[in-house]
């Protein structure tokens, strides 16, 4: 009777095995991953029309005698952040989905200093914000790890809901103030890939160090311009963002931002575009891996 047991729980054991490990594998090979880090990216339009509403109100005050005192910086660097869960494939080979956050911003103060006396100083601030949310689809590929250490490519692509948001300041000493602010949103299939080294300090937990690189360029925004001044008065705009160049004569030309329904048009205004919003960059970031 003790040789039937003993065969019958060898066989038992025999034939749950490999669900046990089968299950112990399928855990092994969910993996979870935080990061953080820095971003740089280009901006495109969105940046340089914003600066050329600080060009106009140079050249406008220039003619009143005013003198700027420095000028608007772009909107290029920022922090980044997001979360992957992987699915090992094979040995070598993980597929990952992604969620993210881009960002970058910059506010600058132009000083306007009359020449002549009696004439009160002016602030000009303007403030630049640009996020994105990228969801990706990516997939990676380890090289045979020499102890501790892998290394690691990876290419992805996914959907980058995206906001922006430009706003420029005229402040006087007396406390008087004019604003308008651009707040819009579009976004598109962006798409990524990097290379990274993954340091594994116990059986779930490593360490990553990733540069990431990704092309993601924009045409579609729309959203609103609201104008306000010091005495209440406010007034909106909605429709499509443009960038124009608008012509000032023999002062020049400077290439602004504007919002409309339709294509803009006028004597003064030339090379009429949709607003090409630039998340293209880098990042660089560390993570922590869970193996779940």
């Amino acid at each position: 009777m003790k040789k039937i047991i003993g065969v019958l729980a060898v066989g038992l054991w025999a034939a749950l095995w490999p669900s046990a490990a089968g299950a112990q594998s399928a855990a092994e090979a969910l993996t979870l991953k935080a990061y953080f880090g820095a971003n740089c990216l280009d901006g495109g339009e969105f940046n340089s029309g914003q600066k050329g509403w600080a060009e106009f109100y140079e050249i406008i005050f220039g003619l009143l005698s005013y003198a700027a005192g420095s000028e608007v910086r772009p909107a290029e660097f920022g922090l980044t952040g997001g979360g992957e869960v992987f699915y090992r494939i094979g040995r070598s080979l993980r597929a990952g989905l992604g969620v993210g956050v881009i960002q970058s911003s910059q506010k600058s103060d132009i000083a306007f200093t009359p020449a002549a006396a009696g004439r009160e100083p002016l602030t000009y601030t303007a403030e630049t914000r640009m996020i994105a949310v990228p969801v990706t689809v990516n997939l990676y590929y380890f090289l045979p790890a020499k102890g501790r250490l892998a290394f690691g490519v990876h290419a992805g692509l996914g959907p980058h809901p995206a906001w922006g948001y430009a706003s420029q300041r005229l402040s006087e000493t007396s406390g008087d103030w004019t604003l308008n602010e651009f707040k819009v949103q579009g976004g598109g299939l962006g798409f990524q890939g990097g290379l990274g080294l993954e340091y594994v300090l116990s059986r779930g937990l490593a360490f990553t160090l990733e540069a990431r690189g990704r092309y993601a360029v924009f045409s579609n925004f729309k959203g609103d311009v609201v104008k306000s001044d010091s005495s209440g008065w406010t007034s909106s705009v909605g429709g499509l963002l443009w960038n124009e160049r608008l012509d000032l004569g023999a002062l020049g030309s400077v290439d602004i931002l504007d919002v409309s329904e339709t294509k803009p048009s006028g004597s003064v205004m030339s090379d009429v575009r949709r607003t090409r919003v630039d998340f293209s960059g880098v990042s660089l970031i560390l993570g922590v891996v869970f193996r779940i």
